[in-house]
């Protein structure tokens, strides 16, 4: 009996041994190191869609709104750094926008079409064709950090004459593109990750209420096959959060409570986010003097990242509820 244990000992010990090797190397298999990968002369074209509904409860009365919003964005690659960072020009090619509130006519303005626009609309494009054209170099690094913003002087001439100049110079600046991006995409960790694993981050910038703070914390869940590619799937987990007892503009905002989540799909083997879709929900409270309102946000973030090749005939297109949702037929690495 003795033999017999000590035989299956030393069949056990190899086995064991076998399997913890195994095991590290499957934990090693699984972690990655995700990071952009810039080239010289790439081009993207970076949609941004944002939908969203307001319901509103004032003075007992209930009422609901739409506005939705489209922004095509060119990314040329001028310059990457020995540290994997780039210098990237960008513009806006096009802004597209529909509002509806009650007892009004519906309001849709494309600037790809600003000719067309009437009555109302012509009120929206005076606000919004000043974007259009605007021309910014933004440094960033390859771990997706912003590192720094410069708008060119004719850009800024532009917007100085602008009705809203100054807010969107506000939006245009490192803290409201990094507010921006972070909704869509996210600062990788300089460590290898695993699927489980998780960080945070943090962005202060100014909206058209007043300052406002959001903490992202994102989770790696892992690769998924998406329309025939693997992608890395990380899932984020958003706060949103205005100074408390500070007035908005005049206003108090209260945000009563709050679910914001969605998935970034990043593309490893290329370098580059795909795809990312963030639904926003939040109830809050906003007062003026003694009045109060009660609002209900929900917001569909969307942002896809293509190389030009891919989407020649985009700035062709109006983009529509299935457009903001559309994944390329054929990808080009």
């Amino acid at each position: 009996e003795m033999i017999m244990h000590h035989n299956s000992t030393r069949w056990l010990f190899p086995v064991s041994l076998a399997t913890l090797l195994m095991g590290f190397a499957a934990n090693a298999d699984a972690q990655k190191i995700l990071q952009w990968q810039f080239e010289p002369g790439q081009t993207l074209n970076v949609w941004f869609t944002q939908d969203m509904t307001v319901q509103m409860t004032a003075m007992g009365q209930e009422m609901e709104s739409a506005a939705d919003m489209g922004m095509l964005m060119k990314w040329d690659i001028q310059q990457v750094n020995e540290d994997g960072s780039a210098h990237i020009n960008q513009s806006i090619e096009r802004l597209t926008m529909r509002l509806a509130t009650p007892g009004t006519d519906e309001i849709e303005y494309d600037s790809a079409h600003a000719e067309k626009a009437t009555g109302t609309a012509l009120t929206l494009k005076a606000s919004v064709d000043p974007l259009v054209g605007v021309e910014f170099t933004q440094t960033m690094s390859s771990t997706g950090e912003i590192l720094d913003v410069q708008l060119t002087e004719q850009s800024k001439q532009q917007l100085n004459a602008a009705p809203a100049g100054a807010q969107l110079r506000e939006v245009l600046s490192r803290d409201g593109l990094k507010a921006l991006l972070s909704q869509a995409a996210t600062v990788f960790p300089t460590t290898p990750i695993s699927p489980g694993d998780s960080w945070t981050g943090s962005t202060n910038s100014k909206s058209p209420v007043g300052p406002l703070s959001m903490e992202m914390t994102y989770e790696y869940v892992g690769t998924e096959m998406r329309s025939g590619r693997p992608l890395e799937r990380i899932d984020v987990d958003m706060t949103v959060a205005f100074p408390e007892g500070a007035p908005q503009n005049g206003m108090n905002i209260s945000v009563q409570n709050q679910r914001n989540t969605g998935s970034l799909f990043f593309d490893a083997e290329a370098g580059r986010f795909v795809e990312t879709e963030l639904h926003q929900n939040m109830r809050m409270v906003t007062s003026v003097g003694k009045q109060q309102h009660s609002q209900l946000l929900s917001t569909v973030l969307r942002m896809t990242f293509e190389p030009v090749s891919q989407v020649a005939q985009a700035t062709a297109t109006v983009p529509t509820d299935e457009a903001a949702q559309v994944q390329p037929a054929t990808y080009v690495r």
